[in-house]
Protein backbone atom coordinates (compact mmCIF):
# COMPACT_ATOMS: atom_id res chain seq x y z
CA UNK A 1 0.00 0.00 0.00
CA UNK A 2 1.17 3.13 -1.39
CA UNK A 3 2.16 5.62 1.95
CA UNK A 4 3.15 9.85 1.22
CA UNK A 5 6.15 11.29 3.06
CA UNK A 6 3.94 14.89 4.50
CA UNK A 7 6.73 16.63 2.86
CA UNK A 8 5.57 15.17 -0.68
CA UNK A 9 9.36 14.48 -1.61
CA UNK A 10 8.74 11.10 -0.74
CA UNK A 11 6.97 7.60 -1.67
CA UNK A 12 7.10 4.42 -0.18
CA UNK A 13 5.47 1.52 -1.71
CA UNK A 14 5.30 -2.08 0.44
CA UNK A 15 3.94 -5.13 -1.32
CA UNK A 16 2.53 -8.09 0.40
CA UNK A 17 3.26 -11.68 -1.02
CA UNK A 18 1.04 -14.64 0.19
CA UNK A 19 2.28 -18.26 -0.99
CA UNK A 20 -0.73 -20.32 -1.77
CA UNK A 21 -1.87 -22.71 1.15
CA UNK A 22 0.28 -26.41 0.50
CA UNK A 23 -3.17 -28.14 1.52
CA UNK A 24 -6.22 -26.88 0.67
CA UNK A 25 -9.62 -28.66 1.69
CA UNK A 26 -13.54 -28.14 0.65
CA UNK A 27 -16.53 -29.55 1.78
CA UNK A 28 -20.24 -28.92 1.15
CA UNK A 29 -23.62 -30.03 2.16
CA UNK A 30 -26.80 -29.33 0.30
CA UNK A 31 -30.62 -30.26 -1.21
CA UNK A 32 -31.89 -30.94 -4.17
CA UNK A 33 -35.35 -31.72 -5.57
CA UNK A 34 -33.90 -34.14 -7.84
CA UNK A 35 -30.92 -35.56 -5.93
CA UNK A 36 -32.29 -34.84 -2.29
CA UNK A 37 -29.24 -34.99 0.24
CA UNK A 38 -25.57 -33.97 -1.53
CA UNK A 39 -21.93 -34.00 0.13
CA UNK A 40 -18.95 -33.43 -1.41
CA UNK A 41 -15.36 -33.24 -0.75
CA UNK A 42 -12.28 -32.03 -2.66
CA UNK A 43 -8.91 -32.14 -0.96
CA UNK A 44 -5.89 -30.56 -2.69
CA UNK A 45 -2.48 -31.25 -2.18
CA UNK A 46 0.42 -28.81 -3.44
CA UNK A 47 4.02 -30.20 -3.95
CA UNK A 48 2.89 -33.70 -3.39
CA UNK A 49 6.66 -35.92 -3.14
CA UNK A 50 7.93 -32.84 -4.53
CA UNK A 51 8.82 -31.56 -7.84
CA UNK A 52 5.82 -29.13 -7.92
CA UNK A 53 3.25 -32.16 -8.41
CA UNK A 54 -0.53 -31.49 -6.87
CA UNK A 55 -2.49 -34.13 -5.76
CA UNK A 56 -6.59 -33.64 -6.08
CA UNK A 57 -8.81 -36.04 -4.56
CA UNK A 58 -12.83 -35.47 -4.20
CA UNK A 59 -15.70 -37.46 -3.17
CA UNK A 60 -19.21 -36.69 -3.67
CA UNK A 61 -22.70 -38.57 -3.31
CA UNK A 62 -26.29 -37.62 -3.55
CA UNK A 63 -29.19 -39.87 -4.36
CA UNK A 64 -28.64 -40.16 -8.11
CA UNK A 65 -25.12 -40.32 -8.06
CA UNK A 66 -24.39 -42.29 -4.75
CA UNK A 67 -20.21 -42.38 -5.42
CA UNK A 68 -18.55 -40.31 -7.07
CA UNK A 69 -14.86 -40.83 -6.58
CA UNK A 70 -12.06 -38.93 -7.76
CA UNK A 71 -8.04 -39.51 -7.61
CA UNK A 72 -6.16 -37.47 -9.90
CA UNK A 73 -2.81 -35.51 -10.38
CA UNK A 74 -0.89 -32.99 -12.33
CA UNK A 75 3.03 -33.19 -12.46
CA UNK A 76 4.92 -30.26 -14.78
CA UNK A 77 6.91 -32.01 -17.67
CA UNK A 78 11.07 -30.40 -17.58
CA UNK A 79 11.47 -29.82 -21.09
CA UNK A 80 8.71 -27.32 -21.87
CA UNK A 81 8.06 -24.24 -19.65
CA UNK A 82 3.88 -24.49 -18.51
CA UNK A 83 3.58 -27.73 -19.85
CA UNK A 84 1.63 -30.12 -17.91
CA UNK A 85 0.94 -34.36 -17.51
CA UNK A 86 -2.42 -34.96 -16.43
CA UNK A 87 -4.06 -38.20 -14.77
CA UNK A 88 -7.30 -39.25 -12.91
CA UNK A 89 -8.95 -42.22 -11.49
CA UNK A 90 -12.48 -41.98 -11.31
CA UNK A 91 -15.14 -44.32 -10.02
CA UNK A 92 -18.78 -43.50 -10.58
CA UNK A 93 -22.43 -45.12 -9.25
CA UNK A 94 -25.31 -43.45 -11.20
CA UNK A 95 -29.16 -44.73 -10.20
CA UNK A 96 -31.79 -43.22 -12.71
CA UNK A 97 -35.21 -44.31 -12.82
CA UNK A 98 -35.00 -47.05 -15.53
CA UNK A 99 -30.97 -48.18 -14.50
CA UNK A 100 -28.26 -48.23 -13.09
CA UNK A 101 -24.53 -47.74 -13.80
CA UNK A 102 -21.07 -48.09 -12.46
CA UNK A 103 -18.28 -46.03 -14.50
CA UNK A 104 -14.26 -47.21 -14.04
CA UNK A 105 -12.30 -45.16 -16.11
CA UNK A 106 -8.75 -43.05 -16.36
CA UNK A 107 -8.00 -39.93 -18.19
CA UNK A 108 -4.62 -38.90 -19.13
CA UNK A 109 -2.92 -36.22 -21.32
CA UNK A 110 -1.25 -33.27 -21.29
CA UNK A 111 -2.07 -29.41 -21.25
CA UNK A 112 0.15 -26.25 -21.71
CA UNK A 113 -0.61 -22.55 -20.88
CA UNK A 114 0.64 -20.59 -23.84
CA UNK A 115 0.27 -17.26 -22.28
CA UNK A 116 -2.54 -15.78 -20.63
CA UNK A 117 -5.06 -16.08 -23.19
CA UNK A 118 -4.20 -19.45 -25.07
CA UNK A 119 -4.20 -22.73 -23.87
CA UNK A 120 -4.32 -26.12 -24.99
CA UNK A 121 -4.68 -29.84 -23.76
CA UNK A 122 -4.68 -33.34 -25.26
CA UNK A 123 -5.93 -35.94 -23.48
CA UNK A 124 -7.11 -39.70 -23.58
CA UNK A 125 -10.20 -41.92 -22.16
CA UNK A 126 -10.58 -45.35 -20.93
CA UNK A 127 -13.89 -46.04 -19.19
CA UNK A 128 -15.37 -49.03 -18.36
CA UNK A 129 -19.09 -49.61 -17.54
CA UNK A 130 -21.29 -51.87 -15.62
CA UNK A 131 -25.31 -51.57 -16.55
CA UNK A 132 -27.09 -52.95 -14.20
CA UNK A 133 -31.20 -53.26 -13.51
CA UNK A 134 -31.44 -51.79 -16.70
CA UNK A 135 -35.95 -52.07 -16.65
CA UNK A 136 -36.86 -51.77 -20.39
CA UNK A 137 -33.18 -52.76 -22.11
CA UNK A 138 -31.56 -56.11 -22.22
CA UNK A 139 -28.29 -54.49 -20.20
CA UNK A 140 -26.33 -57.42 -22.36
CA UNK A 141 -26.99 -56.09 -25.32
CA UNK A 142 -26.62 -52.41 -24.27
CA UNK A 143 -23.34 -52.94 -21.88
CA UNK A 144 -20.67 -52.39 -25.54
CA UNK A 145 -22.76 -48.82 -25.95
CA UNK A 146 -21.63 -47.57 -22.52
CA UNK A 147 -17.68 -48.37 -22.84
CA UNK A 148 -15.46 -45.98 -24.28
CA UNK A 149 -12.05 -45.22 -25.82
CA UNK A 150 -11.81 -41.48 -26.57
CA UNK A 151 -8.82 -39.34 -27.98
CA UNK A 152 -9.72 -35.71 -27.69
CA UNK A 153 -7.89 -32.43 -27.80
CA UNK A 154 -8.79 -28.85 -26.87
CA UNK A 155 -7.86 -25.22 -27.63
CA UNK A 156 -8.83 -22.37 -25.35
CA UNK A 157 -9.01 -19.06 -26.14
CA UNK A 158 -9.54 -16.05 -23.24
CA UNK A 159 -10.06 -12.90 -23.71
CA UNK A 160 -9.25 -11.00 -20.64
CA UNK A 161 -11.11 -7.42 -20.75
CA UNK A 162 -14.98 -9.06 -21.45
CA UNK A 163 -14.44 -12.32 -19.72
CA UNK A 164 -15.13 -13.62 -22.76
CA UNK A 165 -13.89 -16.24 -25.40
CA UNK A 166 -13.71 -18.98 -27.79
CA UNK A 167 -12.61 -22.92 -27.39
CA UNK A 168 -12.35 -25.29 -29.86
CA UNK A 169 -12.47 -28.82 -29.25
CA UNK A 170 -12.31 -32.23 -31.61
CA UNK A 171 -12.76 -35.74 -30.49
CA UNK A 172 -11.84 -39.60 -31.60
CA UNK A 173 -14.10 -41.53 -30.04
CA UNK A 174 -14.51 -45.44 -30.04
CA UNK A 175 -17.15 -47.24 -28.09
CA UNK A 176 -16.78 -50.81 -27.67
CA UNK A 177 -16.81 -53.47 -24.82
CA UNK A 178 -13.10 -53.40 -23.57
CA UNK A 179 -13.69 -56.25 -21.34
Amino acid sequence: FPSHDTSGNNSTLNIYLLEKPKRVLKAGIGYGIEDHFRVSTDYQKMNFLGNCRVLNLSFKSSFLEPWNVNIGSQEPIPFRHSLYSNSLFFFRKENESVYEIERLGFISGFSQMINRQHSYSIYGLLEQNNLRDADSYNSDSLQSVYNKAIIAGNYDFKQQKDNQGVMSQMQINYSSSLS
